[in-house]
């Protein structure tokens, strides 16, 4: 899957880091800033120990601010997936 500025992606070698936001990318590296650790991490873009992070309609997602909502809907606009999903508040 290629990489996309605004992705979301775990590392899979250090998983404390949280859920990570592709910031930069270019043919050899891609830079991922980890909001929850306030970290930042460059990885060879061909060998990056990397998990894109999906879900699919019907699946519950837990909001950073403690609602729970139902995916309805996904779509992909040039490789970004965005989620409409029902906020039960």
């Amino acid at each position: 899957m290629p990489f996309a500025i605004g992705q979301r992606w775990l590392s899979e070698s250090e998983n404390a880091l949280g859920l990570g936001i592709i910031t930069a990318l270019d043919q050899r590296t891609v830079t991922i800033y980890f909001p929850a650790a306030d970290e930042t991490r460059i990885y060879a873009a061909a060998q990056a120990p990397l998990s894109r992070i999906v879900f699919s309609k019907g699946e519950t997602l837990s909001h950073q601010a403690g609602w729970q909502g139902e995916i309805l809907d996904v779509q992909n606009m040039n490789g970004l997936l965005f989620y409409l999903v029902k906020n039960p508040q």
